[in-house]
């Protein structure tokens, strides 16, 4: 979605609008003077609290969640709450409020209490409490949400099969669910997952419903949503931070909600905020690489029918900052060098010349070396190695060298693949990758081509692709979703070849207790 101001469009994702890129350049100030006039945020109240009574005490409603984007002031202080999670209390209560400025997130609905045939308003809430089984053995709707803050709580069910079981508190996602018959408690709501401060996180569950004669708990909703507990006290709270409502309890107090949290994020060319309060984490969130710091120093990963590339055409391709070659630093391979195995390889010499090669156990099927990295070191460079099924070739900024004609089935099959400075031989050297993709099956690029300014995105066909972004920097977000295991100390680091300010990384300011923040 994007939001129009005074005729500019403002990207959500944290682009400029037009009117800030125009200030920039007539006062050349890329660099990260210009103070932010938009800031995304996160705000997530307190989650309510479930109930705690003999026989169907309801889950507790997640804390109401509100995301979007905010002008501000340059100069202004704006105040941050942070609400606490609920507990149980007669007459219940809500979680308490989260304020970011202007924006305040209602604290979730405490879970119903079994028996009752007083419906408090405090049951309803952001998301609201679970109902329970009313007097009479009659069922008690759940406690209601706040459109565009979370959903209403599941009711209550009485029945010969299932006695006195609860519904689970609604969550920012989804409703509480309603306790399936003769089968215990209702799970929690789902929340809603946001990737606000570069790792994916899911905020706002409902908690679980309790349930009587032994009957299975109602689960918590992922969110940070607290279990229920049927017949004794091991039912959990609302996580920390998250906004979850905490789950319903047998014979003792309801378990608390989880607190709230409040975060905000905007692009780090602008500058960092003048003072915070409060204490906030500060981090910086996007488009990084991973650091590899001499041998052995190197990703493993598991084979897949994505790496038996055949006689077919592949890709790989990378960004690279390299500080120093000793004397060659593999960038990605698939298949090892000991043992007379076939591997296929891209790396870089201390000759500075960029190596793609196949090897079949006992000769270089082709080598590569042509295009020349001299000057190379100390600055980002886009390298990729493309067969096309009857040559190969090496490209450097996007500028192929010398194609190498080659056709046949040597490459590796059934082998583990390899990222960054596998031992061996003593090949070693320092340095960053990021956006490392590899495709099977197509000549990505089949001449001379502008290397893309964005992070990469998998294409048809591709087998591996680490974006290498904040949070989640060794995570392969192709379809197979490769699973990587850290030999030595490799590690993610801020430095990027993509150009701050347009919406590749973020200033990210999180906050878990009360405080302020001025732009």
């Amino acid at each position: 979605m994007d939001i129009i101001r005074d005729g500019d469009f403002l990207m959500v994702s944290g682009m400029y609008s037009m009117s800030q890129q125009l200030s920039m350049l007539a006062n050349k100030t890329w660099s990260g003077s210009l103070k932010t006039d938009w800031v995304e945020y996160l705000v997530v109240a307190g989650g309510g609290p479930g109930s705690g009574v003999m026989g169907g005490g309801g889950g507790g409603g997640a804390g109401g969640l509100l995301s979007g984007i905010l002008s501000v002031v340059s100069g202004t202080s704006y105040t941050i709450t942070i609400g606490a999670g609920g507990a149980d209390t007669n007459p219940p209560a809500r979680g308490s409020n989260s304020v970011f400025g202007s924006i305040t997130a209602i604290g979730g609905g405490q879970g119903m209490e079994g028996g009752t045939i007083t419906l408090y308003d405090n049951y309803n809430g952001g998301s609201g409490g679970g109902g329970a089984y009313g007097a009479s053995n009659n069922s008690n709707p759940g406690g209601n949400g706040i459109v565009g803050q979370g959903n209403h709580g599941g009711a209550g069910q009485v029945s010969a099969a299932s006695p006195y079981c609860s519904g689970g508190g609604g969550g920012a996602g989804t409703v509480g669910l309603v306790p399936p018959e003769a089968n215990g408690g209702g799970n929690g709501g789902a929340g809603i997952a946001s990737c606000i401060t570069g790792t994916v996180t899911t905020y706002a569950g409902g908690g679980g419903g309790h349930t009587h004669a032994a009957k299975p708990n109602g689960v918590g909703g992922v969110g940070g949503g607290g279990t229920g507990d049927s017949d004794g006290s091991g039912a959990t709270a609302g996580t920390a931070n998250t906004g979850g409502g905490g789950g319903a309890n047998s014979g003792a107090n309801g378990k608390n909600g989880g607190s709230g949290i409040v975060i905000i994020s905007y692009p780090d060319s602008f500058a960092a905020a003048v003072s915070t309060t409060g204490s906030p984490t500060i981090t910086t969130s996007g488009s990084g690489s991973i650091f590899f710091n001499n041998t052995p120093d190197y990703f493993t990963i598991p084979n897949k029918s994505g790496f038996d590339f055949g006689s077919g055409a592949f890709t790989i391709e990378c960004w690279v900052n390299l500080t120093s070659v000793a004397t060659i630093i593999n960038l990605f391979q698939i298949g090892t060098h000991a043992g007379g195995n076939h591997f296929v390889e891209l790396g870089i010499a201390n000759g500075y010349n960029i190596i793609g090669r196949l090897y079949d156990g006992s000769t270089y099927k082709y080598e590569h070396t042509s295009v020349d990295y001299t000057g190379k070191l100390n600055a980002w460079h886009h390298v990729a190695m493309v067969f096309t099924g009857s040559s190969v070739n090496i490209a450097l900024d996007g500028v192929f060298g010398t194609p190498i004609s080659y056709s046949g089935n040597d490459a590796p099959s059934g082998q583990s693949a390899y990222v960054g400075e596998q031992y061996n031989n003593g090949l070693s050297g320092v340095g960053y990758i990021s956006n490392l993709r590899v495709v099977k099956g197509t000549a990505v690029y089949t001449g001379n081509f502008t290397p893309s300014t964005a992070p990469l995105t998998a294409i048809s066909g591709t087998s591996l692709l680490l974006n290498t972004v904040s949070g989640s920097a060794f995570i392969d977000t192709s379809s197979s979703s490769s699973i990587l295991t850290a030999v030595g100390t490799p590690s993610w680091n801020a430095d990027s070849p993509f150009a701050t300010g347009v919406g590749f990384k973020n200033r990210v300011y999180k906050f878990t207790s009360s405080g302020t923040i001025t732009f």
